[in-house]
């Protein structure tokens, strides 16, 4: 099968990419190849062609002098993701294509160079792009290169650091429609992923309708099918959709846990599979605890507390429409 965003991304790398003389030098999309001296980093220009004839200027850093050695280029999932966007293919269902962004309150994690970030932005969207306080000034750049065109396609864009290890809660508490991602999962940054599936998830449980991570795979990388194991344990719905001409590329869609409140849960228990059953054996015996107890543990895995509520005909409709996709949810967070 070929590969059509690796060979546009080779053909774009042969023909648009330029470097860069400086850092501090004004973000502009020059045509003109300058020699860079040895002691400082060189950047590269690469385009990017939206619909029509505009085109996003992404400054890139081949040598990770800028963000220790990662997020300093554009990846093949980043791409992949930035095209579905961009364009409207009629062959591409994903909900990266199918959305309409106009308006939506967009936060990416990891976002690098910036490229789906501003993607977003040029199709409507107000997007908040986050990454290490150390990548920052190679995002920054791009945000200003591309701000212009953002703001006569109606978007906004703005950045801000993001440790996942320590997340900022300014920064998460901003009630976005989506949270995306390009590429968060890998070898090498196989320890960020629990902190990644935690930030996700609390983005997710705070009302965020959905979420779009474009992964690529790797052979011998089990990173990713560990982290989307994590979200799922975390509650979150997981839907992993093939990338239109990109091979190695899949789509997580991710949907936030079920809204159903704890009183329906001693009715749901004798509906679940054997497996999951016994899985949820502990919140079974924790119905009959003490108060405290129970509220402490729907408050950590359900991330409130209803006290009453019309839930029977919210488990009706479970029962009747999402029964074995939702016993396997319980099963998860039990």
């Amino acid at each position: 099968m070929v590969d059509a965003v690796k060979l546009l991304r080779k053909a774009r790398s042969k023909s648009a990419a330029k470097p860069e003389r400086s850092i501090a030098s004004k973000a502009e999309c020059s045509t003109q190849s300058t020699r860079q001296p040895a002691d400082l980093p060189t950047l590269w220009l690469r385009t990017f062609p939206l619909d029509g004839e505009e085109e996003l200027c992404i400054w890139e850093d081949p040598r990770g002098t800028l963000a220790g050695g990662n997020g300093a280029t554009c990846w093949d999932s980043a791409l992949a993701f930035a095209t579905a966007v961009s364009s409207s293919g009629n062959d591409d269902n994903s909900l990266a294509s199918t959305t309409d962004w106009r308006g939506l309150r967009v936060l990416e994690l990891g976002s690098g160079c910036g490229l789906v970030a501003i993607a977003l932005a040029c199709r409507g969207a107000n997007v908040v792009a986050t990454e290490r306080a150390i990548a920052l000034p190679l995002l920054a750049k791009n945000v200003e290169a591309n701000a212009a065109l953002v703001e006569r396609r109606g978007g906004t864009l703005s950045f801000a650091a993001l440790d996942w290890t320590t997340p900022d809660a300014d920064v998460l508490n901003r009630g976005y429609d989506a949270v995306v991602g390009a590429d968060l999962c890998f070898a090498a940054n196989a320890e960020g992923a629990a902190a990644l599936a935690q930030v996700v998830g609390d983005v997710l449980g705070r009302g965020t309708p959905f979420g779009i991570l474009a992964q690529e795979i790797r052979e011998r990388d089990a990173t990713p099918a560990t982290f989307v194991a994590d979200l799922r344990r975390r509650g979150v719905r997981t839907n992993e959709v093939a990338v239109v001409g990109a091979s190695d590329v899949v789509y997580y869609e991710l949907a936030p846990r079920p809204s159903l409140p704890h009183e329906a849960l001693p009715a749901v228990l004798p509906f679940l599979p054997a497996e999951a059953l016994a899985a949820c054996s502990a919140v079974a015996r924790e119905w009959v605890a003490p108060d405290a107890l129970w509220k402490d543990r729907v408050t950590r895995e359900f991330g409130c507390v209803v006290a009453s509520g019309p839930w029977r005909r919210r488990y009706l409709d479970l029962r009747e429409n999402q029964l074995l996709e939702e016993a396997g949810t319980y099963a998860g967070l039990c």
